[in-house]
């Protein structure tokens, strides 16, 4: 099964769940990145889940709480199992990481 497809799954190379077709959660992160520049300021947050297959997804937050986000979608920049790693190339990258949110992998606001 391709990694992209989940029970929820659009089409549109999106998944509500990345560990309904197999895999389980190696590491579950909430991310923050700053745009701290003069062009865009500002900030936007989602979460990581990196599976023990070593693939990554990466969900965006919408608005200024974690109360909604986007679906699950591939992060191709990332292939790999080592959580060490996988922090430092999100740091790397400018992703503050911490717990995650606490908000069910499966859903995608806070109705679901």
């Amino acid at each position: 099964m391709n990694v992209m497809t989940g029970p929820d799954d659009s089409g549109n190379g999106t998944t509500s769940n990345p560990v309904a077709d197999g895999g389980s959660i190696l590491v579950h992160h909430q991310w923050v990145f700053d745009f701290n520049d003069d062009v865009f300021s500002g900030f936007a947050f989602g979460e990581f889940l990196l599976r023990n297959d070593g693939v990554l997804f990466i969900r965006y937050g919408s608005g200024s709480s974690p109360s909604a986000f986007s679906s699950w979608k591939v992060d191709d920049r990332w292939r790999g199992t080592s959580i060490i790693e996988f922090g430092g190339w999100a740091a790397g990258h400018s992703y503050g990481l911490s717990p995650p949110s606490g908000f069910p992998i499966d859903a995608r606001d806070s109705e679901d």
